[in-house]
């Protein structure tokens, strides 16, 4: 039963990715660390210190997410947004 939620939520991960890709690197983070948290729990045998990466990974796309830096364009804004200015 495990094994089959798995490879469901790897489908689920899989068409999210094709659909809409991340563009920006706390977007990549996001999906990494939210896949990783799935997969980790849903491991039949999984060890507690490995969710110390999906951890890292929010973490880290939490830190990315600093006002000030610059992100590319996206399809509303061709010029991108500058938020030094």
């Amino acid at each position: 039963m495990a094994a089959a939620l798995l490879v469901a939520a790897a489908a689920a991960i899989a068409v999210r990715l094709a659909r809409r890709p991340p563009r920006t690197a706390r977007a990549a983070a996001l999906v990494c660390g939210y896949g990783l948290l799935v997969a980790i729990l849903l491991m039949p045998s999984t060890r507690f210190g490995y969710l110390l990466y999906p951890v890292a990974f929010l973490v880290w796309a939490a830190a990315l997410d600093v006002p000030g830096i610059r992100q590319p364009a996206s399809e509303d804004d061709p010029q991108g947004v500058d938020l030094k200015a």
